[in-house]
């Protein structure tokens, strides 16, 4: 970068320089990091060149609010893009032997992976089951209508905000609240925050592939036309699921251990060699299933009623704790405070526009969520059965009407794909939460 052997950078913002705590600049990595030059630094006020009186080399300071972070031992720094000459992020580095050893921090492959990916964290039990209940609960079409608008209003701008910390910052939640509050009055009680991320996403990854679990075993249980059996008598059943199946700890263990090594698997591998590629073959798939059981069911008799029940507003129906319920269950639906967006955020390069993939995130996440509504309203209006909060009903009460219909075997196999495919991405970004917070 100077023509010596190594150089140093120090930022006049975020560290005190007369603690002279230096950042160093391997040598060896300066060709592919694509540094400032003598000439930016001449077009840009914000910075300036100093020698160095003790080392041979040069260093530069940083005059204003610049994105660098202070640290105790060497990292190495990497530019983000062509078009910001002046802005770094660090690479993650570990020490052996003394030695530092750079890892690239992870980057999505392009737009399309990490929009995939995000929206597979959005889509899981919430929207097909969660949603079509307190649908119901709320009388249907003004409900709806308020959510969307929650969405829109309130979700959008939060993830849009979420995705930017994370990629401001490159680092996990506990990392981006302490480098965006640093400098400041009570800034390291904000990683406190980030910790409650980090919190929230291991407690709910290990309550979600309990019930995840299940889907395995329903699936098995539908392919080998065991489900169908079961299923011609609802008190068999709801006897097998609660007074064999649960209470089996045994199996319990099992395809609870079983869906968590899926998720491991996927998070090992790293974003783009794991987690993007399942999502890229997991939500298509997603995709195709919903649509297939959509255009199934617009052959039901109760289609027509779940139409109606959806789209058509009734706003004397609407209370404040409808609204209310709309408000919290558009945060939770979109993985909001629970440090995915911003783990994933901090995967993505400055070339994607965040506003335009929190739309369409927010977009697809809707859309799944109307689309497993006409499903199970369209089940529910043809077979007359009562709707329950309990997920429960998932594995005792639908089963026992898609078995009535032509093809139930294929049915019920796909019904418990899907469930499991939706729950398989939301715990992949849930322990990705915090694996990333680990590894940083």
């Amino acid at each position: 970068i100077l023509g010596s052997d190594q150089a140093w950078c120090r930022t006049a913002d975020l560290l005190d320089l007369t603690r002279g705590r230096i950042l160093e600049l391997q040598r060896n990595h300066l060709d592919t990091l694509r540094l400032l030059s003598r000439s930016d630094f001449a077009t840009n006020p914000r910075y300036q060149i100093e020698k160095d009186p003790e080392r041979s080399g040069c260093f530069f300071s940083a005059r204003g609010s610049v994105p660098f972070q202070a640290a105790d031992h060497p990292v190495i720094w990497r530019r983000r893009s062509r078009r910001d000459a002046g802005f770094f992020t660090p690479v993650r580095t570990r020490v052996r032997k003394g030695i530092p050893k750079t890892e690239p921090r992870g980057q999505w492959s392009g737009r399309l992976g990490f929009i995939l990916a995000a929206t597979g964290s959005a889509i899981g039990l919430g929207n097909l089951w969660k949603f079509p209940y307190i649908t119901h609960e709320n009388d249907g079409g003004a409900f709806v209508l308020v959510y969307i608008a929650m969405v829109a209003l309130v979700g959008v701008p939060i993830m849009m905000a979420e995705i930017l910390m994370g990629r401001r910052t490159q680092q996990s939640p506990v990392g981006a609240f302490k480098t965006m509050a640093a400098g400041k009055p009570g800034g390291q009680a904000w990683q406190g925050v980030g910790w409650l991320g980090v919190l929230a996403g291991f407690t709910i990854m290990y309550n979600y592939s309990v019930v995840a679990g299940w889907t395995i075993h329903f699936t098995w249980l539908a392919l080998t036309g065991q489900l169908s059996e079961l299923a011609t008598d609802a008190s068999a059943l709801g006897s097998y699921f609660g007074d064999e199946f649960l209470a089996s700890g045994s199996q319990q263990i099992f395809y609870h251990v079983l869906f968590m090594g899926l998720t491991t698997g996927a998070v090992f591998f790293g974003v783009k060699g794991g987690i993007e590629r399942v999502a890229k073959v997991l939500m298509p798939l997603l995709f195709v299933i919903l649509l297939v059981m959509v255009l199934w069911s617009s052959t039901t008799a109760g289609f027509g009623e779940a139409i109606h029940f959806l789209f058509e507003p009734d706003f004397s129906t609407l209370t404040m704790g409808a609204i209310l319920e709309a408000l919290g269950h558009a945060c939770f639906t979109l993985s909001l405070g629970m440090g995915a967006m911003l783990t994933y955020g901090s995967y993505i390069g400055r070339d994607i526009s965040i506003p335009r993939a929190a739309l369409q995130i927010s977009f697809l996440d809707t859309l799944i969520a109307l689309m497993a509504c006409v499903i199970m309203f369209s089940i529910i209006n043809t077979s007359g059965i009562e709707v329950a909060k309990s997920a429960t009903i998932l594995f005792t009460t639908i089963p026992t009407v898609l078995v009535k219909l032509p093809g139930a075997g294929l049915i019920n196999a796909l019904f418990y794909v899907l469930i499991g495919f939706a729950a398989l991405t939301s715990t992949i970004s849930l322990l990705e939460v915090v694996s990333s917070y680990a590894i940083d």
